[in-house]
């Protein structure tokens, strides 16, 4: 419903994507058009190619394709200027389950539930603060922490033994050959 204009490169990148979906055994549609929209595909005749479904606006609970709605609207409190309460915080995810596990509910969704937890643990989870002047030195922090790095000792190490380990390859594979090929001459020396 909010898209107003699109030119040729925005119809190039959704035929794109579904013959990308199409290849992987996925399905394509076309929702709540504009008019304006409508036209541009109808003149370039992607509506030919993908079809068009009108969706009520309560589509939100559940989608065909198992798709579920997850409002996260208390997510993005006070960040988002300009959207419709509702509809623009509402993102589709096939990774988002509930369970009931001994009378209480557990919410599952391996990246999307990491990426926006549920709004009744949000208050415990760790955020990091603004460290003022010492942001660089807690950024290099964290980034030593998830990169893992490892001692250059350990790498040179790695590297070293690598390197031997082809070279004892090579040896042996250099020596049978040599020995194969010595056979052969002998073989036809004698045959002479």
């Amino acid at each position: 419903d909010s898209v107003t204009f699109m030119d040729s490169a925005g119809i190039g990148m959704v035929i794109g994507r579904y013959k990308q979906t199409v290849m992987l055994g996925g399905k394509m549609e076309l929702a709540n058009l504009t008019e304006s929209v409508r036209k541009i595909f109808e003149m370039s005749g992607a509506l030919k190619l993908i079809p068009e479904v009108e969706l009520s606006k309560d589509y939100s609970e559940q989608n065909d394709l198992g798709w579920t709605a997850v409002d996260l609207d208390y997510f993005f409190q006070g960040s988002l200027t300009d959207y419709q309460d509702g509809v623009d915080t509402i993102f589709y995810t096939d990774e988002y389950e509930k369970y009931e596990v001994d009378g209480q509910t557990i919410t599952t969704g391996r990246s999307f539930y990491a990426q926006y937890p549920p709004s009744d643990i949000v208050d415990t989870l760790m955020v990091m603060e603004d460290y003022g002047d010492n942001n660089e030195y807690v950024l290099k922090m964290w980034e030593s922490v998830k990169s893992g790095s490892v001692p250059v000792a350990i790498v040179v190490i790695l590297v070293i033994e690598g390197i031997l380990l082809a070279t004892i390859l090579a040896y042996f594979l250099t020596k049978n050959g040599i020995a194969k090929s010595l056979r052969k001459k002998r073989r036809q020396e004698r045959k002479a």
